[in-house]
């Protein structure tokens, strides 16, 4: 609900993460670390950037947000900065739907810095698409409700909730997930890839993340095909800014917006048909369009759900 879009006014440029659709959905194999720190380089890149500069991260503030200790990444850490260089993902559709399918180098280079103790990167102009100058179709969180994840399974889950937020629900078939995971030769049985995958991100969300689901298989025969995802908001456990991140101000505006109730326009809203809320979305966006023709982005987007709050107190309220 608007809550996600309102926090890029309420969190610096630096806390809050942004992603194409299409990214969060690529396919690739990640460790933690390795994934933590592609989170945090994206949170660097600010809402207006026109072209990739380098970007980096603190390795003693990365652990400290994710809860790891410092020896243990420092010992690594060199290692990280070589396999990131090299990885690769796999994005079935890109921008606009465009079937891609090949596999696209993420970062041009990156390096540890000794004397700042940061980890360096930049990304590769073929990353553009989904990372820079987002119009529609993106997926927006706060950088910290992933980063404090304990596994890679935890912090894709996490993402890909955030991005069916709104929908409350999606589907995924079971090959697309292990394809998402990078788990085509691995739990080969069903009931392994969902104990150790799904049933533990599913626990670790619970507890410590703003959004978590329940989950139904869906079987052809005795096969499980589909899976079926219900999502949940759990709003009072969303992680709050510290105060050395945040200045007074924006930090008493994420408390206040992290721990406030849904309105009751919000409330309502979610307890509509979803293709209820799809044309009341599309009416919105309709409206949002006509009053500033050349509003885009980020802007638009939040245009149409004070429009959507509109439509629901004319129609529905």
């Amino acid at each position: 609900m608007p809550d996600q879009l309102q926090i890029w006014k309420e969190y610096p440029d630096d806390e809050i993460v942004v992603k194409a659709n299409e990214l969060v959905m690529s396919q690739g194999q990640w460790t933690t670390r390795e994934y933590r720190v592609f989170v945090a380089h994206v949170s660097q890149l600010g809402r207006d950037c026109d072209s990739f500069e380098p970007v980096s991260v603190n390795v003693k503030e990365l652990c400290d947000i994710s809860g790891v200790e410092t020896e243990n990444m420092y010992g690594e850490v060199r290692d990280i900065a070589d396999r990131l260089t090299d990885k690769k993902i796999r994005v079935e559709r890109g921008p606009r739907g465009k079937e891609e399918g090949a596999f696209t180098n993420i970062y041009a280079k990156c390096g540890y810095d000794r004397k700042t103790g940061e980890l360096v990167g930049r990304f590769t102009e073929e990353m553009r698409p989904y990372l820079l100058k987002l119009k529609e179709q993106f997926t927006m969180y706060y950088r910290r409700n992933a980063l404090s994840m304990r596994s890679t399974y935890s912090m894709r889950f996490y993402e890909i909730l955030k991005r069916y937020e709104y929908q409350g629900q999606f589907k995924l078939a079971v090959t697309e997930l292990r394809k998402i995971f990078g788990l085509e030769d691995k739990y080969d049985r069903f009931r392994d890839l969902r104990r150790r995958v799904i049933d533990k991100a599913q626990e670790e969300l619970a507890e410590r993340s703003d959004v978590t689901f329940e989950y139904t298989v869906e079987r052809q025969g005795q096969k499980p095909e589909r899976i079926h995802f219900e999502i949940h908001s759990t709003e009072d456990k969303a992680l709050l800014p510290s105060e050395e991140t945040l200045n007074d101000r924006s930090a008493a505006a994420a408390q206040k917006s992290v721990k406030g109730s849904k309105s009751v326009t919000e409330k309502a809203f979610e307890e509509l048909p979803e293709n209820t809320r799809d044309d009341i979305r599309q009416e919105a966006r309709k409206r949002a369009k006509k009053e500033n023709p050349k509003m885009e982005g980020y802007s638009l987007e939040a245009q149409v759900w004070v429009h959507v709050n509109r439509i629901m107190k004319e129609d529905y309220l």
